[in-house]
């Protein structure tokens, strides 16, 4: 498969999915057209369908997708990126009994050259004795459940690390870094409604902009909210694919 930009804004997040779709014998199924991940998580965005290229309307596709994501313990989510696939997809989807849901943007930063930020102490590592409080956390942040195994898997995983910032002596913003080779991913950014507008997340985001260059990343890539953007490109991502996401 091509490493497109638009692919690479996917495939931290890609990465994941398979983890622990391995970890727990879980089912997925890999081709040219797209991977799916079956997790049995209430956390959707790691048990879903992605869409890597799909140029032209293909009816047996279309009916491959829609047989895997209507199961009863299928994926949540269909992502793809506009840029990947044929212009009436969208249309086609939801055809076939699909609803849009929220719509984000790709987006990299180039590692080489970029501004290396002073050290914060008020931002730590995450263990396995504090991931509890993490994961509350993320899950209050985004004002949703997010508690389930995979993050008992991922904290395991050495390629995976967990970040917190720690004000009035708890955890309030969070965040992920994956890495994926060269490309490290960054997910579940979450603030407490509290601690929100201070920059909490963006001293995070700035703490693993360094630690991707000391772990050898050439990018950093995520999916960004139409929120998250303008925050995102301030430290220097660009935007390099539109994302729509939908459900069954």
């Amino acid at each position: 498969m091509e490493r497109t930009p638009s692919f690479l804004a996917f495939e931290s997040l890609l990465d994941l999915s398979k983890k622990a779709s391995i970890k727990k014998n879980r089912e997925y199924e890999e081709n040219d057209k797209f991977c799916f991940y079956r997790n049995f998580t209430s956390l959707s965005w790691y048990s879903r369908l992605n869409i890597n290229s799909l140029p032209e309307r293909d009816e047996k596709i279309l009916e491959r997708i829609k047989t895997l994501c209507t199961e009863s313990t299928s994926p949540k989510y269909i992502s793809f990126a506009a840029e990947d696939v044929y212009n009436d997809l969208n249309n086609d989807l939801e055809r076939i009994g699909f609803k849009p849901v929220k719509s984000q943007k790709g987006m990299i930063l180039d590692l080489e050259g970029s501004k290396e930020y002073d050290k914060n102490d008020s931002i730590v590592r995450i263990d396995k004795k504090r991931l509890p409080e993490w994961v509350d956390t993320c899950e209050r942040g985004f004002n949703k459940s997010v508690n389930c195994p995979i993050f008992d898997i991922l904290i395991n995983d050495k390629n995976c690390m967990f970040f917190g910032y720690i004000a009035d002596g708890r955890i309030v913003s969070t965040a992920l870094l994956n890495i994926c080779g060269a490309n490290g991913g960054i997910h579940e950014v979450a603030t407490l409604e509290s601690h929100r507008n201070r920059g909490c997340a963006t001293e995070l985001i700035k703490h693993i902009i360094n630690e991707g260059k000391k772990s050898g990343c050439e990018i950093l890539t995520l999916q960004a909210s139409v929120y998250g953007e303008p925050v995102y490109k301030k430290l220097g991502f660009k935007p390099v694919s539109q994302i729509y996401n939908y459900m069954p």
